[in-house]
């Protein structure tokens, strides 16, 4: 898997959703706004995340969070897959959709584009190795639109949150840990360590998929030179798979 540096985020990513996601194309707006929130003010979990394109929408959730069981991010990420035996080097994995994912890492914010390093995916290797090593949830931490912030364990949370919505108001953020946060941490660290070992591309970078044939498509992506410049490309299918072109810094 390959890693692109120093892209435009949304028109990357944009590129990928017209390639590849059929329905609910509107997904990526919200997606936009997380990119959006976390160059403005990275903190080191919010500005890394995981994405995915998928044939009816898109789903963005930091990274942390997909190494949390029972957290959205874990459920949804492991959802687009069955299970096939236990745990382990022997256990098989069907991909139920076709998923095109990338870990994103957000850099900033350069002549008003979201810029940043996008590491592709093999899902099919990627959800197993979460599936496998993913650590429980132990506590949920919810701040509600009062200002008030409660950390409860995740059990007493789901049990309480009626009651706190009322006492509160309605919960503007959540955020699940597990019981040993160093875990999680390592598990992180390794896992962007893994992706930083892939040898760079350079300038020009094919980005072969197996999207299934549908002829010439328009895309588009960020080119950066001296300025930024947003230009087209095209792409058709070669030896029955496209490769769609990426022209990089």
């Amino acid at each position: 898997m390959r890693k692109f540096e120093n892209v435009d985020i949304v028109a990357a990513l944009g590129a990928v959703v017209e390639l590849n996601t059929e329905h609910y194309k509107s997904d990526f707006k919200y997606d936009i706004a997380q990119f959006k929130a976390a160059a403005r003010n990275p903190d080191g979990e919010n500005n890394h995340l995981l994405w995915l394109s998928r044939k009816s929408g898109t789903h963005c959730y930091p990274e942390r969070d997909v190494y949390i069981k029972d957290t959205s991010a874990f459920n949804t990420w492991t959802d687009h897959a069955t299970f096939l035996g236990q745990p382990g080097i022997y256990q098989s994995v069907i991909v139920n959709d076709h998923i095109l994912a990338f870990a994103v890492e957000i850099t900033g914010i350069e002549n008003g584009r979201i810029k940043g390093n996008l590491h592709e995916l093999d899902f099919r290797d990627h959800v197993k190795q979460v599936n496998d090593i993913a650590i429980p949830k132990h506590t949920v931490t919810s701040i509600h639109k009062d200002g008030t912030k409660i950390t409860l364990p995740h059990t007493e949370h789901n049990g309480k949150w009626q009651q706190l919505y009322h006492q509160h108001g309605q919960a503007v953020s959540y955020r699940a840990d597990p019981q040993d946060k160093a875990a999680l941490q390592a598990i992180v660290t390794q896992a962007r360590e893994q992706r930083e070992n892939i040898k760079m591309h350079g300038l020009i970078s094919r980005l072969e998929n197996t999207y299934t044939r549908r002829g010439a498509a328009d895309c588009y992506f960020n080119m950066t030179l001296t300025a930024p410049l947003l230009f087209f490309c095209s792409f058709a299918p070669i030896d029955s798979e496209p490769a769609l072109l990426v022209l990089l810094k």
